[in-house]
């Protein structure tokens, strides 16, 4: 969850796409720029939703860093890790140096890009079903989860669903934040990944009990 999110669907010929993001050596990001598709779903209609949040070195660079990621399936199986702050830490802008870094778990959740890769590939394959990342900034956060995952999972979808509060409209948004904000306590803050990814599943999972027709985006 950012502290704000332009979410922007343009080609990166144009200022503010998609050349803002890291390429990804096994992608073309140019076939990344997403609009609203009609259904989501694979060809026999299930899909497992994988609520995901990262955290990276500004919303303000051409080029940010990713920082830490943070995935929860539905049934709530975790996956978080951190990158080594040399990737990270000349480039963290001020916002993200207070409201960010003093969140990060370090020790054992600290691994190399490499390490990540290998752990995450295999954490999503695990799942048996097509699966799709559900995120409320993809503009961002996909692009980063593109750029490290090159070797792309075969059983999750290259579009994600974006959610967020409004996503029901005007007249649910107060019940889906406050949902959402009250699994923020002083153990589980606020921009920290993976406490993103818990509280975005609280409030994607009650939306779509209650009618949410979610998108894919492509």
């Amino acid at each position: 969850m950012k502290r704000s999110c332009a979410y922007v669907l343009t080609s990166s010929k144009r200022k503010g796409g998609l050349a803002r993001f890291p390429e990804a050596p096994s992608f073309d990001l140019d076939l990344f720029v997403f609009k609203y598709t009609d259904s989501a779903g694979s060809k026999d209609g299930k899909m497992v939703m994988i609520f995901m949040d990262a955290e990276f070195t500004g919303l303000d660079q051409v080029k940010p860093d990713l920082i830490s990621i943070g995935l929860v399936d539905e049934a709530g199986h975790e996956f978080y890790a951190e990158l080594p702050p040399s990737h990270y830490a000349v480039q963290c802008n001020e916002w993200v140096h207070f409201n960010v870094l003093p969140h990060l778990w370090g020790g054992k959740y600290v691994q190399s890009v490499a390490e990540i890769r290998s752990r995450l590939r295999t954490w999503i394959s695990r799942i048996q079903e097509q699966a799709v990342i559900v995120n409320d900034c993809p503009d961002s956060d996909f692009r980063l989860l593109l750029w490290l995952l090159p070797d792309w999972p075969q059983n999750l979808d290259l579009e994600p669903i974006l959610f967020t509060a409004w996503a029901m409209g005007v007249d649910a948004q107060p019940e889906l934040e406050a949902r959402m904000a009250r699994y923020h306590t002083g153990d589980r803050p606020a921009h920290h990944a993976l406490h993103d990814a818990h509280s975005l599943r609280i409030g994607a999972m009650y939306a779509r009990e209650n009618g949410w027709n979610y998108k894919l985006l492509q």
